[in-house]
């Protein structure tokens, strides 16, 4: 489980991967005891954004991107703390290229 720390006004990729794919889970806590953020996937191979919206005290959100991608979270009104962690395997097996 890992552990991240927001203050107001910051944003943080707080999950990044490659070629994926799972439930990223998420537990909120901030001093204003509102514990939620905005969080969106930056999607690879392009880099597009998609918006989750707000997320709140704890649940789970879908790995998304087709390369890779990274979850990041913004929007703290107070001193936060978010922990992570991740259930994923595999999602592709690329053929290999003989010459």
């Amino acid at each position: 489980m890992d552990k991240f720390t927001l203050n107001i006004g910051e944003e943080k990729t707080i999950y990044f991967f490659v070629n994926a794919k799972g439930k990223v889970y998420y537990k909120i806590g901030n001093v204003s005891r509102t514990n939620r953020l905005i969080a969106y996937w930056i999607k690879g191979p392009f880099g597009f954004s998609e918006i989750i919206g707000y997320i709140s005290n704890n649940g789970n959100v879908e790995i998304k991107g087709l390369l890779w991608g990274k979850l990041v979270v913004k929007g703290a009104d107070s001193k936060t703390v978010i922990y992570i962690s991740e259930k994923s395997s595999v999602a592709s097996n690329f053929p290999s290229i003989k010459f």
